[in-house]
């Protein structure tokens, strides 16, 4: 019996569909910047494959927020106010990130909206085409150990620009090549890397 679900999630993991796969890709376009009601969407499309992704960054909310626990004791190592700001900050970095890699310093050091989705709704606006078109990145695409399905990292370290004639700097963590092994992927070999095209593990 054949089952749909299963040969979907193989394919968007892998990138036997129209995914991204998992793996450090070089000279990726950042095709757009949308903005939804509680997310922006920062869509990469690698041209030599025509295949696509996302990262979504979710807005902070505070009904949904939950404040660290001290291991030891059990008790809140913080205030919801304090992980809200902790989160925020979390958010506003992935928008810096790109921006840091498309605009100048200049536009940076002036950008102090008051909140993530301004922050989302500004920057957005500054991701023109031709803002989007003057430069390539690398990107490091990871599978999630729960799901199985392709995806990115929780800090920024996912994506950096892409320099002509220089490697990706991008390198996966500890945690992050076993969460690829124990999904089989099949393009990791007994060495950790791969060899096809400009897809790497390392």
């Amino acid at each position: 019996m054949l089952f749909g679900k299963e040969a979907l999630k193989e394919m968007e993991s892998y990138g036997g569909g129209s995914k991204i796969p998992v793996g450090i890709h070089s000279k990726i376009t950042v095709s757009s910047v949308e903005v939804g009601v509680d997310f922006i969407d920062f869509n990469y499309l690698d041209e030599s494959s025509n295949r696509v992704n996302n990262k979504r960054v979710w807005f902070p909310k505070l009904d949904t927020i939950k404040p660290k626990v001290d291991k030891t004791t059990g008790l809140p190592a913080e205030t919801l106010a304090e992980a809200f700001e902790r989160i925020s900050k979390n958010r506003f970095n992935h928008i810096i990130k790109h921006m840091k890699i498309f605009l100048p310093v200049e536009v940076i050091d002036a950008f102090n909206p008051p909140d993530v989705p301004t922050a989302a709704m500004r920057a957005a606006a500054m991701f023109t085409p031709a803002v989007l078109g003057a430069k390539k990145v690398n990107l490091k695409v990871i599978v999630d150990p729960k799901s199985g399905y392709t995806t990115f990292g929780n800090f920024t370290d996912y994506i950096e620009e892409y320099v002509e004639g220089q490697a990706p700097t991008l390198e996966f963590s500890k945690e992050e090549r076993k969460n690829i092994a124990e999904k089989d992927n099949p393009v990791m070999t007994t060495n950790d890397s791969v060899v096809t095209d400009t897809n790497k593990l390392y």
